[in-house]
Formats: structure tokens, sequence, C-alpha cells
């Protein structure tokens, strides 16, 4: 299930605090992904520091 379509069902359901744990490991997600990003843009990722 995508984040969409859980933020539906959980809309559906009238379920506030699943609503709330959805956006907050999206956004934790969202951040995680940009860092990785960043890390790839730099050329560290993946490369042994000495």
């Amino acid at each position: 299930m995508d984040w969409e379509s859980s933020k539906k069902h959980c809309a559906e359901r009238n379920w506030q605090w699943s609503l709330d744990l959805i956006n907050q490991a999206q956004k934790e997600i969202n951040d995680l992904e940009d860092e990785i990003q960043k890390l790839k843009d730099e050329k560290t990722f993946g490369t042994p520091q000495p």
C-alpha cells in the first residue's frame, strides 16, 4: 500500500493517530532519501574513508 492509499484508508475510518504516524514516517523517509542523495552528490556514499 502506498502513502496516499494508506492515508485515504485511515481518513475514511477517522483514524487520526494513524494519519499522524503515516505523516511522520513519510517525512522521515523523505528526509533520509534527501540525505542519501546529498551523500551521493558529494561522492562519499559507499566510498571508504581513509
